[in-house]
């Protein structure tokens, strides 16, 4: 996560660390933090709450803005600091430019919540996006990564899992991370 004031901080690290940390990026008396969060979405609540209680010794203080999952929608984009949840798109491209990018006047594109900003990166992911064969388009996947873990977008702490629930006499239906059910080798046993 980053503050206002560009200080990067691992809640993993010693408290003091994190203190020196926080006073080098010109908050010796800790920070004020507000983070938006849907309450629809329990595990996320249960992040946030986490969240708090860990980086308050680090002098972040923390306040949680909780809302309904439809308040919180019409205002995502436009929060300080928000919480998230993202589903899977089929390919790496597609999340990527949704959320990450900026269009040709080189502002960002409507579902980029951090309003981040990357040239080099939106040009690899243009090459990406055009890149019809795996191997190289991995190698241009490599190079985004590493941009976004150095400069980037956003922290991700966590994937959710993916679930699909059938009575143990369906069986051949493989599980999808979108929760479509295909069904086309899907058997039910006697």
């Amino acid at each position: 996560m980053s503050t206002p004031g560009g200080c990067r901080f691992i809640l993993a690290s010693s408290s003091p660390r994190r203190r020196q940390l926080l006073a080098d990026a010109g908050y010796p008396d800790g920070l004020d933090v507000s983070v938006a969060v849907g309450i629809g979405w329990p595990d996320i609540v249960s992040y946030a709450e986490i969240l708090k209680e860990d980086a308050a010794p680090a002098g972040f203080n923390i306040t949680l803005d909780t809302m309904p999952n439809s308040q919180y929608w019409d205002i995502w984009n436009q929060v300080g600091l928000g919480i998230t949840s993202w589903a899977h798109r089929p390919l790496g491209t597609m999340m990527l430019n949704l959320a990450y990018t900026s269009d040709a006047d080189g502002n960002p594109v409507p579902w980029n919540e951090t309003y981040w900003v990357d040239p080099e990166f939106d040009e690899l992911l243009a090459e990406a996006s055009g890149t019809l064969d795996v191997e190289e388009r991995r190698e241009l996947f490599c190079k985004l990564e590493q941009i976004q873990m150095d400069r980037g977008s956003i922290g991700v702490p966590w994937w959710q899992n993916t679930w699909m629930i059938f009575l143990d006499s369906v069986v051949g239906i493989p599980v999808h991370p979108s929760g479509f059910a295909f069904l086309e080798e899907a058997w039910k046993k006697a």
